[in-house]
């Protein structure tokens, strides 16, 4: 299990720290903590990038999520409206 720990998400990728670098075109499947009464919303992503953010002081990869459903897609855009509030 790879380790991680999102910088930036938006309804297309994430920017995660990881605990080890992933190769460039590498499919996860990254897992969204909902609540503790909810499951776990699971997402299919391709590494399109490694590297920094925030000016070079974030190190890890760039995420591009794919085949969202739309179920998929409203539950992540509630997710993060819930964390930018």
């Amino acid at each position: 299990m790879l380790m991680s720990r999102t910088i930036d998400l938006s309804t297309h990728g994430a920017f995660v720290r990881t605990n080890r670098p992933l190769p460039m075109g590498a499919s996860v499947t990254v897992s969204f903590n909902r609540g503790s009464d909810r499951n776990p919303l699971m997402l299919d992503a391709e590494v399109v990038r490694a590297g920094t953010a925030d000016g070079g002081r974030q190190r890890g990869i760039a995420l591009r999520f794919s085949d969202l459903s739309d179920l998929d897609e409203m539950l992540l855009s509630e997710l993060i409206k819930r964390t930018r509030s």
